[in-house]
């Protein structure tokens, strides 16, 4: 049978009740974890596609608890990468959201738990000396998100968002040729502690429109000892816009400030973001 075959279901979810049956079947012993569900949007007599109904999926998967997923993304998924099992998490998530004064005061705060169990990394054979893939260790992270919206009227709108996450390996032993080393307790690359930005809008008569704001991002490692480090920064955008018509003109400036940065930690070859850049773009419909 494919049970004794160790053969994976594909649970296709093309509706919310499909979620359900497949909790269901999961509790009376008929499918074992971890499960390999993919969600069906926007066909006849099941879910739309719109973002809303995707994420009314997820949020109904998540209340499992326990979820799975490849090791890569789905869309890239090889055939080397398909021997390993799916990551295994848990998801714990709670939240908040209001809108006060009419509708000019939208405030939304959440906090979340999270675990990921046989994660995917690239180590060194001991023997032939190769970087190679090895399926290891967890990883937990836990914090808050929060965010403001107000608009006070004439035209203005300010967003305030940030966020603080608090991650490590929980259980992580790589092997880089000379034997195991304990990473636990280091924090994984590339994710930052804190991120935060501010957002201001500002609507004209006849069709201008001015928009902006920095955005920080706190430092992170480039590697899992942790010993090599991106620098934090605060990136200035705006952009001017105005509409004629069906057109709509927008010259958008990136980088303000000039800042030299990382987006993206790395150890052996560091790629920095682009300078001071300007952009201009025109959209019309018919």
């Amino acid at each position: 049978s494919c049970a004794e075959n160790a053969t994976r279901f594909e649970i296709e979810c093309y509706d919310i009740g499909h979620l359900y049956t497949a909790a269901h079947f999961l509790e009376r012993g008929l499918i074992k974890p971890p499960l390999f569900i993919q969600g069906v949007f926007g066909i006849l007599g099941g879910i739309g596609a719109h973002a809303e109904d995707v994420a009314h999926m997820k949020r109904t998967a998540d209340r499992f608890a326990v979820a799975a997923e490849p090791v890569t993304q789905l869309i890239s998924l090889t055939a080397t990468n398909a021997d390993f099992s799916l990551k295994k998490g848990q998801q714990y998530e709670a939240g908040l959201k209001g809108a006060f004064f009419r509708g000019k005061l939208d405030a939304t705060v959440a906090i979340f738990d999270l675990l990921k169990k046989d994660l995917l990394t690239s180590t060194t054979d001991p023997i032939t000396g190769l970087r190679t893939n090895q399926q290891i260790g967890a990883q937990k992270s836990k914090g808050i998100e929060a965010a403001l919206a107000v608009s006070p009227g004439d035209g203005w709108r300010v967003e305030l968002n940030g966020a603080f996450t608090d991650s490590s390996y929980a259980d992580f032993n790589e092997n880089l040729g000379t034997g195991l080393i304990s990473r636990t307790g280091k924090r994984p690359s590339n994710v930052p502690e804190w991120v935060a930005n501010v957002f201001v809008a500002k609507r004209f008569a006849h069709g201008f429109a001015l928009s902006g704001g920095p955005r920080y991002v706190s430092d992170r490692f480039g590697n899992t000892n942790n010993s090599v480090i991106a620098t934090g920064y605060v990136v200035l955008d705006a952009s001017a816009s105005y509409s004629y018509h069906r057109a709509t003109f927008t010259l958008r400036g990136r980088n303000l400030l000039d800042e030299t940065y990382e987006p993206v930690a790395g150890t052996t070859m560091r790629r920095l973001a682009d300078p001071r850049t300007a952009e201009l773009s025109v959209r019309t419909s018919w």
